[in-house]
């Protein structure tokens, strides 16, 4: 199992928060976070799920929203992992996966 601030940003290859939203109309700009891109991620259905399958994703995403600390099981890792994987740019899915599991993804290979 593992724990995970959902309210982390995502930080980029650059060293950088990623952009979500430039600033507009006096508006600050928004940047992405563990939270926003998980549930994203998720409420993008698959083709063939069962409807029991979208009931345990909808559970997780509420999960995601509610709190600002949560416990995931291996299985939300992968489920996570596999629809950000699928649904976003390497830009976003690297920090997905590096804040997924940190001790399998790390930045110790830049470095080198």
């Amino acid at each position: 199992m593992a724990t995970i601030d959902v309210t982390q940003a995502l930080i980029g290859y650059n060293g950088k928060e990623i952009v979500f939203k430039e600033a507009d109309a006096g508006q600050a700009v928004i940047f992405w976070d563990f939270r926003t891109a998980a549930i994203m991620a998720l409420r993008i259905p698959k083709e063939g799920q069962t409807a029991s399958e979208k009931y345990d994703i909808e559970r997780l995403m509420a999960l995601l929203h509610r709190k600002d600390s949560v416990t995931l099981k291996s299985e939300d890792v992968v489920l996570i992992k596999a629809v950000v994987g699928e649904h976003f740019s390497p830009e976003l899915v690297g920090p997905m996966f590096r804040i997924l599991e940190p001790d399998t993804y790390t930045e110790e290979e830049l470095n080198a």
